[in-house]
């Protein structure tokens, strides 16, 4: 996204993924900052009230960024979209086809949102596709609006 945008990324999480972050930014080719374990609720918010887009899963910063205003790109798993998607803000949902074609039968726990892992089957593409395409509305909005 960056080489394509110039967009920079700030990851964002808990301190319980703070070694499954430290993988990720050793793959990670672009410029990157990490806040994985360290922020508050209230400096989350602040922070997504100042971010461009918001790109993650379905949780509770996704619709923390929404509350505050912030356009996102929700990538979704067995959750419904239509019910718990992002609400009042412009938006892109990148969900796969249900039913799932289980990829960890032996993890799974049917009619369990929380226990289930179709997110897992989301193409990279769909989710590219999906940040540039509310991006580039994005800052075609602000363009429009002398904020660019």
């Amino acid at each position: 996204m960056y080489a394509l945008t110039g967009v920079r990324s700030l990851h964002i999480g808990g301190s319980d993924e703070t070694q499954t972050e430290q993988t990720i930014l050793a793959a990670t080719l672009s410029p990157v900052a990490s806040l994985v374990g360290t922020v508050s609720l209230e400096t989350l918010a602040a922070l997504l009230g100042d971010a461009f887009v918001f790109l993650g899963n379905e949780s509770g910063p996704m619709h923390l960024a929404a509350s505050v205003g912030t356009p996102v790109i929700g990538l979704y798993g067995l959750t419904p979209p239509d019910i718990w998607g992002p609400f009042g803000v412009p938006h892109r949902i990148v969900a796969p086809r249900l039913p799932c074609q289980c990829v960890a039968p032996n993890m799974c726990k049917p009619n369990n949102p929380g226990g289930v892992y179709c997110v897992h089957r989301l193409q990279v593409e769909e989710v590219i596709t999906a940040a540039l395409d509310l991006s580039e509305s994005e800052r075609l909005k602000a363009m429009e609006a002398g904020k660019l």
